[in-house]
């Protein structure tokens, strides 16, 4: 082997080694090995494969990155291996390889420049991350379709279907949405029984008409005496509505106020029997009952004494009958009175 195969050797070796070239030419071995050749050295070839050993050690070890810095930033620790033909975001892209031991100093090199580093290209990363985006787009919208069409469908599904997680996860529906659809259902069989009530209630209680509750005696029961109900007449009744239209926030009112209780409430009661629409002239007029009083209602008599119309009745703890004119004032003519008391019942 003579001096120039022995040269090429070594500087493959020292390249591989991570030598500086100005170092490795002058230590003593290459100087004794060109002292020694009979022909000067061919310090290209020498050169060349100093670089091949050079690249093998940057290949192996050497950090590869891409940056948008421009080659003015590059110190001796780097070497440059690719520069993009066309822009990315308006910047070049180089692919750099640099030595480890600077790569601190020389990433921080960039940054002072505003200019970032990416162990890969960016380009490739930003087209897997616009496919995931895309893809997830894909998936998100054919989610959100199938989810369409499970609302529609959960609106006629049955109670059973409703309970069961499978059948309606199968469908992309959610807890939330099933929750929301029996509150929907709930509202709307709320509206529906409250809009039911207030029918009921309007076609029970005729609007204008007078209603007698005839009350109920009290009784002794096996704790002592239980009170009864005094009888009372409510006259001209109309429904004073509440909002929104539901029976429990209306009230039945009469004549002078008289409040009967709620729509529901008279609804039942004349359901029931414990009240009941009076027929026409079956009662007194309302000022005569209030003079008289609602439980003496029954024996108030309706008169017709010299061409009038009077009416007879003895209040509670009255000691005689007294004779009152439709507007509850007591007649003052003696005959008219004498003639109202002779009357039999």
């Amino acid at each position: 082997m003579n001096a120039q195969e022995t040269l090429v050797i070594l500087a493959r070796e020292a390249g591989r080694a991570g030598d500086r070239w100005s170092r490795w030419t002058s230590s003593d071995v290459v100087q004794d090995a060109i002292n020694a050749a009979e022909v000067y050295p061919d310090t290209d070839a020498i050169e060349a494969a100093f670089c091949e050993g050079r690249r093998e050690l940057r290949a192996a070890t050497w950090r590869v990155c891409w940056t948008t810095a421009p080659a003015d930033y590059d110190t001796n620790d780097v070497e440059p291996l690719e520069t993009s033909a066309d822009t990315w975001h308006g910047k070049t892209l180089r692919k750099v390889a640099i030595d480890p031991e600077g790569y601190v100093y020389q990433t921080s090199r960039y940054g002072s420049g505003l200019h970032p580093v990416w162990d890969e290209d960016p380009r490739v990363e930003e087209a897997r991350i616009q496919a995931r985006v895309a893809a997830e787009r894909i998936d998100r919208e054919a989610r959100e379709a199938k989810r369409a069409a499970g609302l529609v469908w959960l609106q006629t599904a049955t109670e059973d279907e409703l309970e069961d997680f499978d059948t309606f996860e199968a469908r992309g529906v959610r807890y939330d949405d099933v929750r929301a659809e029996k509150k929907r259902r709930a509202a709307c069989a709320a509206d529906k029984a409250r809009a039911d009530e207030w029918a009921r209630c309007l076609a029970a209680i005729p609007e204008g008409a007078t209603l007698i509750d005839a009350g109920k005696p009290g009784k002794r029961g096996i704790y002592g005496w239980l009170p009864g109900r005094d009888p009372h007449v409510y006259y001209s009744v109309r429904i004073v509505r509440g909002w929104p239209d539901e029976a429990d926030h209306a009230n039945v009112m009469g004549e002078g106020d008289d409040n009967a209780g709620s729509a529901s409430l008279v609804a039942d009661y004349l359901t029931s029997g414990r009240l009941r629409v009076a027929a026409p002239g079956e009662v007194p007029p309302r000022a005569v009952v209030a003079r008289i009083g609602h439980d003496r209602v029954k024996e108030i008599r309706r008169v017709e004494v010299e061409g009038r119309v009077v009416w007879v009745g003895r209040p509670l703890f009255a000691g005689e009958a007294i004779v009152l004119d439709e507007h509850g004032h007591l007649v003052r003519a003696k005959k008219v009175v004498a003639a109202a008391l002779g009357v039999q019942p």
